[in-house]
This record gives C-alpha cells, sequence and structure tokens, in this order.
C-alpha cells in the first residue's frame, strides 16, 4: 500500500542464497524488516525497526575525500539521507527495499534448481509474519512451482495471521526465549500470553514433525534454571521434530554501531553449558541439537 508517496509497505533487508540452517534443504532466506520484539541481543537490528534506516560505515570514510567538512555522517548527524547519493566511497547505505510480488518471485526461482532435494524458500525477519499477507500471491504462486515455504517466527503476532499462514506454509521454524512473562514483557516486549495461545493453535494444526524450536540463550535472560525448566516443560507438550540451542553472540555489535545505536554486549556461553542444556532436554525426551555460530 503507498499512499502520498510514502511507502508503506514491507520492507526487505536481505535474499540471502544457498542457506542450510533455516530448515530443510537448500534455501532462500528473505529477511522482512520489522519486528514486534526488540530482543537486546538481537544480531540483525536492522530489522527491528519497520521502517527505512540509513547507515554510516566509518571504516569506508577516506580522509582524503572532498566532502568531509560537509558530510553530515562523518559529523555524527542522524539525517544522512543527503549524504547517500553524494559519498563516493560507499561509507552511508540505507536498510529496506521494497518489493513487488513478482520482484520478490523472480528473486526466489532464481534458485529453484537448488529446491530439488527438499529445499525451498524461508522468510524470516524481524518478524515476517507482521507482512507476509501483503504476499498472498506470492505464497500461492510458490505454491504451484512446488517450492517449499518455511516461516521462521517468535509468534508474537495476532492469531488471524497465524490462522492465515498455517494453510501457506510447510514448516515453522518457532523461537522459544522467556517464558517469564514480567523478563518477556520488560526486557524483550512480549506478551507472554499472546505466544503460549499462538503456540498451542500451531501445534493443533501442523504436525510436530513439520515445527522446529531454536533456543537462542543469552546469559540472565534466557538462560536461568527456571526458564530452561520452563521451557523443558513447554516442549514436552508440544514436541516438534527438533530442538535447536544456541548461545547469542555479539556478531552484530557492528551494525548497531554503523545504525548509530547502543548495543549490549552479552557473556558468551562456553560449549560446555550448551552441552549440559542439551543433555538436560535429552534427558527429558526432547531431541536436541546444539549450534555453535
Amino acid at each position: 500500500m503507498r499512499s502520498g508517496g510514502i511507502s508503506l509497505d514491507p520492507l526487505i533487508t536481505n535474499i540471502q542464497r544457498f542457506c542450510v540452517h533455516d530448515g530443510p534443504g537448500i534455501r532462500t532466506t528473505v529477511f522482512f524488516k520489522g519486528c514486534s520484539l526488540h530482543c537486546p541481543w538481537c544480531a540483525n537490528p536492522e530489522n527491528i525497526k519497520k521502517e527505512k534506516q540509513f547507515y554510516y560505515m566509518a571504516e569506508r570514510c577516506v580522509e582524503a575525500c572532498s566532502r568531509r567538512e560537509q558530510c553530515n555522517a562523518r559529523q555524527g548527524g542522524k539525517e544522512l539521507e543527503a549524504d547517500l547519493e553524494k559519498c563516493p566511497y560507499g561509507a552511508v547505505g540505507i536498510f529496506g527495499q521494497y518489493y513487488t510480488q513478482e520482484q520478490l518471485l523472480a528473486e526466489i526461482l532464481k534458485d529453484s534448481a537448488f529446491f530439488q532435494d527438499g529445499g525451498g524458500v524461508t522468510f524470516s525477519g524481524g518478524e515476517c509474519l507482521l507482512f507476509l499477507k501483503e504476499y498472498d500471491r506470492l505464497l500461492e504462486k510458490l505454491n504451484q512451482a512446488g517450492v517449499s515455504v518455511c516461516i521462521e517466527t517468535a509468534l508474537f503476532v495476532s492469531q488471524d495471521i497465524l490462522e492465515w499462514a498455517v494453510c501457506r506454509a510447510d514448516y515453522f521454524y518457532v523461537d522459544i526465549k522467556s517464558l517469564e512473562p514480567e523478563v518477556c514483557r520488560k526486557t524483550l516486549g512480549g506478551n507472554l500470553e499472546r505466544f503460549l495461545n499462538n503456540l498451542e493453535y500451531l501445534y493443533a494444526r501442523v504436525p510436530g514433525e513439520k515445527i522446529v524450536y531454536r533456543v537462542p540463550l543469552a546469559e540472565g535472560v534466557t538462560l536461568t534454571d527456571s526458564n530452561i525448566m520452563e521451557i523443558g516443560r513447554l516442549i514436552c507438550r508440544f514436541p516438534p521434530e527438533h530442538v535447536e540451542i544456541f548461545g547469542v553472540h555479539n556478531l552484530g555489535e557492528k551494525k548497531y554501531e554503523r545504525l548509530g545505536e547502543n548495543y549490549k554486549r552479552y557473556q558468551t556461553i562456553e560449549t560446555e553449558r550448551l552441552n549440559q542444556v542439551k543433555n538436560y532436554f535429552s534427558q527429558m525426551g526432547i531431541k536436541c541439537t546444539v549450534n555453535l555460530l
């Protein structure tokens, strides 16, 4: 939808090809811009806000540049749009691009030769479920072309969106973060009751073997004894194909710097600790793997 020359359409920040960790087979992953949460460890901060964002890469700024004195970006200004086209060294960029359904379909089908062994497209974010209804015709055409669709979601969306999605996706990769209501609300910005209701709804309509849970472990937030126990109980109630656990990392720190935003570093979770969580889940009969990012 476009109004008054301003784009209100969903924005995409990246189309990543030849992915092997975002669903079965080789997949093309599409990242939507905008999220219903604001997890402080997010490795893709450019996907939290829904609107376009300009960024500045100081490492590309060349001392000999004739525009250094006039450059708003170099002087720490927030209005970078004026520098976007003028910077000769590409130090200023923009996160967020609009694709029509036809354009996005063409981009995805470029990789169709790699989808033959169970691969396909994965929609991620941000929170892709906030935007996918705008691409209903695209999903219909992907289905007609035999391209499997995987949705990565944290499930903090309205249930009517989820009702729409379960009829159109083949696989769901669901993040399970904090199951402690206050932590979920204050730290992540989410309503835990909405998540739990949506997970119950999803599991009643999608076979467990089509669902994978991902558990990001952040010290003191999602990695607490009480939260791990609650996650274990929830998984036993709604058993999936398998569970992936991983420690959050600080690889996104540079992106925060480029966006001019503050970043909170998290302690690296040692492999031994990750394996302890894995063993705890395994003892509960949960098929679990550790991803070392």
